[in-house]
């Protein structure tokens, strides 16, 4: 802070501090008290008036000097921004379907080895049944129960699961789920927000004869102070 606007501050606590001070130590209690707030209450409008004259051009000239700085960054941040985002969204989809990709070759994969495997059973069985039939024509008959009874072991060829898509250093996914409106009378009442832009803007022509259900209209009034 700079020693100009340390003196206007010095300057300004002198003029307000006291005005402050007795506004928030006076009780209205009665005619005498409400004279003094209402006498207060326009010392308060001068006093805004007096802080804003003296503050106000070296608020004007930081406000200048924030819009100028703002501008400027605005042009560099807002193509990065847009480039940023786009880039996010499609490297989000091309991992998505990458990932849905290997899932749907995973599970293929899956689907023939067991295939196979179901093949391997359904040749194995007619071959056993070939067998004991031969067996059991020639009067072998117990031994052609042992084949039909012996199990049958085929196994599954392990498929090896998805390989993740490889990540980037200082990147990772964020799920943004989101929604729209396709027919506003079938939403939950649960969901729905009063208008209160509507419903004050009512209220403040019809004032107390607003009869709005659900609703409840009230004067939250206050004295106007002229400096």
């Amino acid at each position: 802070m700079s020693d100009i606007m340390v003196a206007e501050r010095k300057e300004i606590e002198i003029e307000v501090n006291p005005v402050v001070a007795a506004a928030q130590a006076l009780q209205v209690v009665d005619s005498v008290t409400y004279t003094q707030a209402m006498e207060l209450g326009k010392a308060c409008s001068l006093k805004i008036k007096i802080v804003e004259k003296k503050l106000g051009p070296s608020k004007q000239k930081t406000w200048d000097a924030y819009q100028e700085v703002m501008k400027l960054m605005k042009s560099f941040i807002d193509p990065l921004t847009i480039a940023k985002d786009d880039l996010a969204k499609r490297g989000y989809t091309w991992q998505k379907a990458e990932e849905d990709r290997k899932r749907q070759e995973a599970e293929e994969a899956r689907r023939e080895a067991e295939a196979e495997a179901a093949e391997k059973r359904r040749i194995e069985e007619e071959n056993r049944l070939a067998l004991a039939q031969r067996l059991e024509k020639d009067g072998m008959k117990e031994q052609a129960a042992e084949v039909l009874d012996a199990p049958i072991n085929v196994t599954v060829a392990e498929v090896a699961a998805p390989v993740p898509v490889a990540k980037v250093g200082g990147t990772s996914p964020q799920e943004i789920w989101k929604g729209e409106v396709v027919d506003a009378s079938l939403i939950p009442r649960d969901y729905l927000t009063p208008d209160l832009v509507k419903l004050n803007q009512t209220t403040k022509m019809l004032k107390g004869e607003t009869r709005i259900p659900g609703w409840r209209a009230f004067d939250a009034g206050r004295m106007k102070f002229r400096s």
